[in-house]
């Protein structure tokens, strides 16, 4: 078997985890009016960069390209997590001053990330860099300087701290349990996926770096909540208890007309229907005489 048949499925690997990533980042942005919808767009655009770099760097065959490369990760891996930081913040409604915590987060992983593509000290960065030959992919070895390593406690920190905030997110009220769920499944992949693989020296790709894997599986389930679970539709988090509590009959849809939120008032009124069912419903459906009478209701 030759090499390109070797690699071949490693190749659909990465597409589809590329594929995945540009599908979540148009339809989260679609929908970037949610809370914290923005952030995680921009988490995931950080992490396709992550990902392309890492595509280039399996497919260069100098040492200063695949170096280069390397770099390059390095803007996904220090800005995803800050973004995805902001994200659970604003996600579970957590009461902070994110203007405090941004700017911080941000120049932080810039310094770093300006010293790594400097590389005016190479000892603190890639110790005794090498091209390791290896089936199906050549590896770039190296090991973490100062900087690096710092640099890698810094991120890995911030993950832990935003799946921290997501889990959180289970002991406040009004909580959308299911949704939440799934965010926190499909961020927290990656992170303790990359983690698990180091502890246990599993590899993909004969490369020690396994995110990749870890960003097929994670945007393909966020990409499944987007579709199916109308994920980031409305803010899942801690909604105002009078949405719940109001007399008044409300009914949230979504630009085609499907139920997106109800509340109590309105399921007592539609009795034959429990929440699970009226979700995802076309309003024509519940109410024919008003869609009839008014059209297509959110024009």
């Amino acid at each position: 078997m030759n090499l390109t048949a070797i690699r071949l499925p490693y190749y659909i690997v990465f597409s589809v985890a590329l594929i995945a990533s540009l599908l979540v980042i148009f339809f989260s942005w679609k929908n970037r009016k949610g809370k914290g919808v923005k952030a995680f767009t921009a988490s995931v655009v950080m992490e396709t960069v992550w990902l392309v770099g890492y595509m280039l760097e399996l497919s260069s065959n100098t040492l200063e390209e695949k170096l280069f490369w390397d770099n390059v990760q390095y803007i996904g891996a220090l800005f995803a997590p800050v973004f995805l930081f902001i994200f659970a913040l604003q996600f579970t409604n957590r009461k902070f001053d994110l203007s405090r915590w941004i700017f911080p987060l941000l120049i932080v992983s810039a310094l770093f990330q300006g010293l790594i593509f400097a590389n005016v000290s190479p000892e603190m960065l890639h110790v005794d860099a090498a091209i390791s030959p290896g089936i199906p992919f050549d590896e770039f070895t190296y090991g973490f300087g100062t900087i690096t390593l710092l640099a890698n406690v810094y991120a890995q920190i911030l993950a832990i701290a935003y799946i921290v905030i997501l889990i959180s997110g289970f002991f406040q009220v009004n909580v959308f349990r299911n949704q939440l769920s799934l965010v926190l499944f499909g961020t927290a992949i990656p992170t303790v996926g990359v983690l698990v693989a180091l502890a246990i020296g599993w590899r993909f790709a004969n490369q020690r770096d396994i995110s990749p894997l870890m960003f097929a599986i994670s945007n393909l389930i966020i990409a499944w909540g987007i579709f199916q679970r109308r994920l980031f539709n409305v803010a899942p988090i801690a909604r105002e208890i009078l949405f719940e509590e109001m007399s008044n009959i409300l009914i949230i849809l979504d630009t085609n007309d499907r139920v997106i939120d109800i509340n109590s008032s309105a399921r007592q009124f539609l009795g034959e229907f429990d929440k699970d069912e009226l979700l995802g419903m076309h309003i024509s459906l519940l109410s024919p005489e008003l869609y009839q009478q008014f059209g297509k209701i959110t024009d």
